[in-house]
């Protein structure tokens, strides 16, 4: 006859204990648990620590962290024999640590808190970007002598600098959230796409400050440098700038479908927006085959839909949720009766 278990409730004894939750749970939090110790730790869990004076003060506790919502990984009972920590008050976060690595575990929170808002604001730096890219398809001016030195000209291109710059931030922050689980997939796409961008933004600070100045000094060479994107021939000798848009189509072409699939794969992210990158990419190429020059721009629409969609979930994520979840464990004292 096996020998019967004690309930849930007689192993809840009054003592010391230590709940492990999966995620950093804001500091503000720890005047809610009435004195115990909330620590971060350096894989991704918030343990929270102290005396318990009886079992109706534990269950409270277990209820309180209930409505947190965080996933609750284990609840221990501490020997108080190791488990008398010296408390280290900061200034900067507001609650007890009680270990004796205090000051390096703030020092790890301060760089973490620091990184995740760095990659939040360049999620923003992507809506903004991919907001431009689309409001700028359908007011740009006919490429044209005429529209070089009219203000509209001046206005597109401008935005132009600045939406190539966002939107280069705005990769580099959906690159660092999925750096780990994108792999040499995600990095060559982020890497041939920010160059990408980068050699935009030069064209478009020609386009806005140096050729409306040869417009009318070098009008042959003005006209040359305008037939680049339409692929006209040009009648003066425009050196390598022709072989270097090629290139910013190759890499534009490569590195969208490769950090769009990357996306996809890692499932960090959303999914379908990384389907959507990689598809938007594409979408350009195969249209051009089927409309004319002039409406070509339209068809890259998508791709700024895309990293907006995707700088929506950087900007939105909650920072507490963590890209590899932790298995999730159940204490011993937390077994139900009859699970040995």
């Amino acid at each position: 006859m096996s020998k019967p278990h004690a309930s849930t409730d007689d192993r809840l004894e009054p003592g010391r204990y230590e709940i492990r939750l999966q995620g950093h749970l804001d500091t503000r939090w720890a005047a809610w648990f009435d004195g115990l110790s909330l620590a971060h730790q350096s894989d991704g869990t918030t343990v929270i620590y102290g005396s318990v004076v009886d079992q109706a003060a534990l269950h409270g506790l277990l209820s309180k962290v209930r409505d947190l919502g965080l996933p609750l990984i284990a609840v221990s009972q501490v020997d108080p024999k190791v488990a008398n920590r010296p408390d280290v008050n900061s200034d900067t976060d507001h609650y007890r640590c009680g270990h004796a690595s205090a000051n390096t575990q703030i020092k790890e929170k301060k760089m973490k808190t620091t990184t995740s808002n760095l990659i939040r604001w360049a999620g923003l730096s992507a809506v903004v970007g991919g907001t431009l890219f689309v409001a700028m398809q359908p007011i740009h001016p006919p490429e044209i002598l005429s529209s070089v030195t009219t203000p509209a000209w001046a206005i597109v291109h401008y935005v132009g600098i600045a939406m190539c710059l966002l939107n280069l931030l705005g990769i580099t922050g959906i690159y660092a959230r999925q750096a780990q689980q994108a792999g040499w997939l995600g990095l060559a796409g982020f890497l041939l796409f920010g160059l990408m961008w980068a050699l935009t933004a030069s064209f478009q600070f020609a386009e806005a400050l140096i050729l409306p100045l040869l417009a009318t000094e070098a009008p042959r060479f003005a006209v040359g440098f305008l037939g680049i994107t339409s692929g006209s021939p040009s009648e003066v000798s425009l050196g390598i700038l022709p072989a270097v848009y090629s290139a910013t189509s190759v890499l534009y072409l490569f590195g969208g479908v490769l950090l769009g699939i990357a996306t996809f794969r890692a499932g960090v992210l959303p999914r379908w927006a990384g389907g959507g990158l990689a598809v938007a990419t594409v979408a350009p190429l195969a249209l051009s085959l089927l409309l004319p020059h002039e409406f070509i721009r339209l068809a890259a629409v998508p791709i700024g839909v895309a990293l907006v969609w995707l700088g929506c979930a950087l900007w939105s994520e909650r920072r507490e949720t963590i890209s590899e979840p932790l298995p999730r464990r159940v204490s011993p004292q937390l077994r139900p009766a009859g699970a040995d």
